[in-house]
């Protein structure tokens, strides 16, 4: 039995079992007490998931409550309230008495655990040996993950279907199989469906598969069953729109806003002098003049779906406008948006905030302090293998969201889909062994690529 540890120990294609079952026992006793621990936060519904799906489920309308009925809408991205309208739909014929935050935080709960589980696979496939349980371990106590996990928001299904992908596609890359693609594809097009940004992360892919690999093996098909997937899964969505908005948005109607947000004369004028520490309070200052005749929760005009796409324009106009009059502004805010999205420490959200509080937002910036560190040290160690590699799909993911919301809002809550990349990073900055003799997906992909 020794023996045969031994062996898989040194071998970049297995793990050691009694590890993997450790990390991922940890990742379940984590979540769960975590999530009870905060239970009471799974009943807000901040960003309106909830009613979304609670409206999809009650009425069969994708939109919110309001004082004129249900009216449907796109301002939500529909992959995450659809995943909850399906819960609960299937939580109250198991249990109707059951309440519904156990469905909600029971779902985070499994979804955390698999993303783990896509990790491990993955830093097995791309020969990090034993870095990949450092990696599994660090996604298992992230505290951004966890943190979303307490949440009725989209983070932890977006960072599921984000790995999923990049999964699929490493696969893909040393397989001529169109089912891995159409996998890849289809997982791809649920994250754009889950967060918007994604889109940029999944359309660079097809790209770049064509670029790196689709010529050099003529897996054209490969490239085309990709793109055809994701539009398929895509189109459902675009048509409701086109049939509701009059025209085929693929996002949502909630990017406006989202990009109003970061781009406003307040927020300029708070970046260039307010002082260090200092929370705006400037995000009511945006809404239009006629935010009064709005909903109680602002995201909606009660004017049905043409209010809602003229307060999405109004926005999109205020931001481009304030961006061509103040570049210097804009230029300070692209900075202080890339900074905040790789912050370490999170900022103040009270001016008075306790001690408790205050010593663990300490902690969780030493914590990524750390991680930051030695997943510097990993970047090192696998040099170019960023480009020539299946690393190349966690670079694409960092570059796609980092440019998103260099534009857009950001935050450190925005980067969840890139820490299991940053995990694997810390992760090849540990793993052990050098030589077996097995081929590596790495080191295939290196060797064809280095023959064009």
């Amino acid at each position: 039995m020794n023996s045969v540890n031994s062996m898989n120990q040194n071998d970049s294609h297995h793990l050691p079992r009694r590890q993997v079952g450790c990390v991922l026992l940890l990742a379940v006793v984590v979540r769960v007490a975590i999530v009870y621990w905060q239970a009471e936060n799974l009943r807000e519904d901040p960003d309106a998931y909830r009613q979304f799906a609670e409206s999809l489920v009650d009425t069969g309308t994708y939109g919110l409550k309001t004082d004129h009925g249900v009216l449907p809408s796109a301002y939500r991205a529909p992959a995450y309230p659809l995943l909850l309208a399906n819960l609960f739909v299937a939580g109250g014929k198991l249990a109707g008495n059951v309440d519904r935050i156990v469905w909600i935080g029971g779902i985070h709960i499994l979804l955390g655990v698999a993303t783990i589980a896509v990790v491990l696979w993955l830093g097995r496939q791309w020969g990090l040996r034993r870095g990949a349980i450092v990696a599994g371990f660090l996604v298992a106590c992230d505290p951004i993950l966890l943190h979303q996990s307490t949440l009725v928001m989209s983070e932890t299904l977006a960072t599921f279907l984000v790995v999923l992908v990049i999964a699929f596609l490493t696969r893909a890359m040393n397989s001529d199989s169109l089912f891995d693609m159409s996998l890849a594809g289809g997982s791809g097009a649920l994250a754009a469906l889950c967060r918007p940004g994604l889109f940029v992360f999944v359309a660079m892919s097809g790209v770049v598969f064509v670029v790196l690999f689709g010529y050099q093996r003529g897996r054209w098909w490969n490239v085309f069953i990709y793109w055809f997937t994701l539009l398929i899964v895509v189109a459902p969505w675009a048509l409701r729109n086109w049939r509701l908005f009059g025209r085929p948005i693929i996002t949502t109607t909630h990017g406006g806003y989202t990009l109003h947000l970061a781009n406003n004369p307040s927020f300029y004028e708070y970046l260039r002098v307010a002082p260090w520490g200092t929370i705006w309070k400037g995000g009511a200052s945006i809404e239009p003049p006629h935010a009064e005749a709005a909903e109680a929760n602002h995201r909606l005009l009660a004017l049905g779906p043409a209010g809602e796409l003229a307060r999405n324009e109004y926005h999109y106009a205020q931001a481009w406008a304030t961006i061509r009059n103040q570049p210097a502004g804009m230029a300070r805010a692209t900075l202080v948006r890339v900074g905040r999205f790789w912050q370490w420490m999170p900022h103040k959200i009270h001016d008075s905030e306790t001690t408790a509080i205050r010593w663990l937002r300490y902690t969780v910036g030493i914590w990524y302090v750390l991680v930051s560190v030695v997943a510097g040290m990993g970047l090192w160690r696998v040099g170019r293998k960023w480009i020539l590699g299946p690393w190349i799909w966690g670079l694409l993911l960092c570059t796609a969201l980092v440019a998103v919301h260099a534009i857009f809002w950001s935050n450190m809550r925005m980067r969840a889909p890139v820490v299991p990349i940053v995990a694997l990073a810390a992760g090849a900055a540990v793993h052990q062994g050098r030589g077996s003799r097995r081929k590596s997906y790495i080191i295939k992909d290196i060797r064809l690529l280095e023959a064009r």
